[in-house]
């Protein structure tokens, strides 16, 4: 049954009825697609790994004989919470789940925690304006999420950074990122990937480092930024950004692009490396997908990224520090030679191969089912 808001008994028709039965609250969009058997058609599905990773979910927890029911995490149903065996939430309503005996409950995290994001983002704004006089809306707050301390399995993506604030009494259970593998094989002319650095992100810019990582290469003109990636909604960076875009033109801007387009893959197999310097992070997905390219990491602590001791890390949360310190990194890794280069490249493709593959994602899902049960 689909109400709008919720999807009901998937897997029932095959399995026991007495079968055990968990309840996903989360992003349900995918979902209809994967009960449709057209998962890959949906339009959007490689824009966040998000939503290859809902349906997966579904299609695992099947394969392990346990029924699914999947309420949409913005708009619940009415839910009968004793009918669970297990119950996934992104964080929202855990706290709000009658204690019921037997029953595990697993907070699905997919960033750091509630305060230590919300906070991290704001003083980033603070920081902009000192630098550059303007004011900008937050765009990444999140609502208080006190999951962990009702849950009995905490779920993370990124390194110990992300677990910081987070209670210790629930178990932490680490999931693979579902990066895209490239469909060709990658090859760098290092000659020419040594001057071509990448990043590519979602919204909120200023969350997210993009102002910290244009004003480094503002100051090497030598070396080109490509960047990737839409923030038309954010009226007060934007002003500022298309003015740094005039004044410096080895700073490039493509918008947005679909990872799987060629367009992607030519920019990404041209770079040498990502830079990345979000203030609060969940292991950082399009670092995730960077690697796959060779691309060696550039990243702040606070981006939590599983591959940083691949690259270099700047552990530092001054902004004016971070921004000396890409500069730093971004022109050692210039001036390292080739066959440096390509044991670092081949490194971080075989980090990514490993752990950021839907088949990865998969098997560490599997594990957590395998701990539940």
């Amino acid at each position: 049954m689909n109400n709008g808001v919720g999807i009901f008994n998937i897997g029932a028709n095959i399995l026991p009825v007495n079968a055990k039965r968990v309840l996903i609250i989360y992003c349900m969009d995918a979902i209809p697609w994967l009960l449709q058997g057209k998962l890959y058609q949906m339009p959007y599905l490689n824009f966040h790994s998000m939503w290859w990773e809902s349906a997966a979910m579904v299609e695992i927890f099947v394969k392990s004989g346990i029924i699914v029911d999947y309420a949409d995490y913005s708009n619940l149903p009415s839910l009968e919470w004793e009918k669970y065996d297990y119950i996934i939430d992104l964080g929202y309503v855990m706290h709000k789940i009658p204690d019921i005996k037997g029953q595990k409950k697993i907070y699905y995290s997919t960033g750091q925690h509630w305060l230590t994001h919300n906070v991290g983002e704001l003083s980033r704004i603070r920081d902009f304006y000192y630098r550059t006089g303007i004011y900008v809306d937050a765009e990444r707050q999140i609502k208080p999420i006190y999951a962990d301390d009702y849950a009995d399995f905490m779920t993370y993506f990124g390194n110990e950074e992300m677990l910081k604030g987070y209670t210790t009494t629930c178990s932490k259970v680490l999931l693979n990122i579902s990066a895209l593998s490239p469909k060709v094989e990658i090859k760098k002319d290092f000659d020419l990937a040594r001057n071509h650095f990448l990043w590519i992100g979602g919204g909120g810019a200023i969350h997210k480092g993009l102002d910290l990582v244009v004003e480094a290469f503002a100051s090497m003109p030598e070396l080109t930024l490509h960047i990737i990636g839409s923030h038309t909604t954010e009226k007060g960076f934007m002003n500022w950004f298309s003015t740094m875009l005039q004044n410096h033109p080895n700073i490039i801007h493509h918008g947005w692009l679909n990872i799987e387009s060629e367009e992607f893959c030519n920019i990404a197999r041209m770079c040498i490396s990502i830079v990345y310097a979000s203030v609060a992070e969940g292991g950082a997905g399009s670092v995730a997908q960077a690697i796959h390219y060779g691309l060696i990491p550039i990243v702040t602590k606070t981006s939590a990224v599983r591959s940083a001791h691949l690259g270099y890390e700047i552990k530092t949360d001054n902004t004016n520090e971070i921004i000396s310190e890409i500069v730093n990194y971004v022109r050692n890794i210039h001036d390292l030679p080739e066959s440096e280069l390509k044991i670092m490249t081949d490194k971080v493709s075989s980090f990514a191969t490993q752990y950021h593959t839907r088949e990865a994602y998969t098997e560490s899902f599997t594990n957590l089912i395998n701990k539940l049960i």
